[in-house]
């Protein structure tokens, strides 16, 4: 599991089972390390292939996004990532493009089309071209739209950097996954 987030995740899961000791419970000290040896945490800084690497987070808060965007710099500090981004309506979706946009070389804005809280592209993008007017130029990314997440995948392969990151909805997720089928894309996990 990668990133900072999830050592605390699972020094939190380590200290209730802990407690849970101390209740009398018998859990092994040994049982507790193979179970955290045994972690997985399907689309969460998912590495889902490589060359180009594809990761797939399902991200879908400021913070969640936050901590995605930390563990690309900590684990890819040469490569800015090409991301295919869709969010719910719902969401705050200006807070997680503040976080993405300066991040990323490439951001591909699509639609989800398993769910109909799907933000159309054409708010995504107008909320997207919002924030990067805001920021310096050297830290706006090239932005495009693409109206499924199947042409968001082929512009993604078209425009890669070595490195495609997939976040913002746990719904992308499970449409992309089927679309990275398709394309014969080896995953590891199932979605």
């Amino acid at each position: 599991l990668l990133g900072n987030h999830q050592c605390a995740n699972a020094a939190v899961a380590v200290a209730s089972l802990q407690e849970l000791v101390q209740r009398n419970w018998s859990i092994s000290e040994d049982a507790i390390r193979q179970g955290l040896a045994a972690a997985r945490c399907s689309a969460r800084v998912e590495i889902l292939g490589r060359n180009p690497t594809v990761i797939m987070d399902v991200a879908h808060n400021v913070a969640s996004i936050r901590a995605l965007v930390d563990v690309l710099g900590q684990q890819f500090p040469n490569l800015k990532p090409t991301l295919i981004f869709a969010s719910s309506r719902d969401k705050d979706v200006e807070g997680m493009l503040r976080a993405l946009l300066p991040a990323c070389e490439t951001l591909i804005l699509t639609k989800y089309v398993t769910n109909p809280r799907a933000m159309e592209t054409a708010e995504l993008d107008s909320l997207a071209q919002e924030v990067a007017g805001q920021l310096p130029t050297f830290a706006v990314p090239r932005i495009l739209v693409a109206p499924t997440p199947a042409i968001a995948w082929e512009n993604a392969c078209r425009w890669q950097t070595g490195l495609i990151c997939i976040t913002g909805s746990f719904f992308l997720a499970a449409d992309m996954a089927e679309v990275l089928r398709r394309a014969n894309l080896d995953l590891k996990a199932e979605i």
